[in-house]
């Protein structure tokens, strides 16, 4: 009679036992959810670490893309140029374009930025061809004053208002919102995109 008695106290669980093992369980499930997550996160971080493997130039230091936190979460391709974007610029939108065409089912990850340098709407010098709009669909357009835009560069003020040209390079912003990655103002479009499907591959972010 014990022994049952016995038996039955150790198969009832308490209250306490019952959350102990329902927290754990929770736990577990977490942990199996968002180890994906983790571990892309981590070889993100281990392939930003790695500058021998990349085309383009990490930004360091490391810093906020300040006026570009409306796409905070996903990966954002920008150049600067002014509102008549002439053939130069036309050849960078026409690139970014095509590099997230290439990203096939990942390309919905990608936003194109077009930050302009003075403020207006931005249109193809070049008479005769269809509006930048049409061209460009779903690429966005974003002025800056020359100080916001000097924080997000990380270039002096200064340049930027004595009327230097301004960079017209192509720039990557990862989906924690840092200014991630440049590159050249001429650049192998292959190399790119081995950088950008690298990264959309690796990462679980965005």
């Amino acid at each position: 009679m014990d022994l049952m008695s016995n038996m039955s106290e150790r198969s009832i669980k308490t209250p306490e036992t019952r959350i102990r093992h329902g927290r754990l369980k929770m736990l577990l499930i977490f942990a199996v959810c968002a180890s994906p997550v983790l571990l892309g996160t981590l070889a993100y971080w281990f392939y930003r670490s790695d500058s021998t493997t990349n085309y383009g130039s990490f930004i360091e230091p490391q810093r906020q893309a300040l006026g570009l936190e409306a796409f905070r979460g996903k990966w954002v391709m920008f150049t600067v140029d002014a509102p008549q974007c002439d053939e130069f610029c036309a050849k960078r939108l026409y690139l970014m374009r095509q590099l997230r065409l290439t990203q096939g089912k990942d390309k919905d990850r990608i936003e194109r930025v077009l930050l302009l340098s003075e403020p207006g709407k931005a249109a193809f010098s070049t008479s005769g061809v269809e509006s930048l709009e049409k061209v460009h669909e779903g690429m966005h357009q974003v002025y800056l004053t020359p100080d916001q835009r000097a924080q997000l560069l990380g270039t002096a003020a200064q340049a930027i208002t004595t009327g230097k040209p301004p960079d017209k390079s192509i720039y990557l912003v990862d989906p924690l919102g840092h200014l991630m990655m440049r590159f050249p103002e001429d650049p192998d479009p292959s190399r790119m995109k081995k950088d950008l499907s690298k990264l959309l591959k690796w990462s679980r972010v965005g």
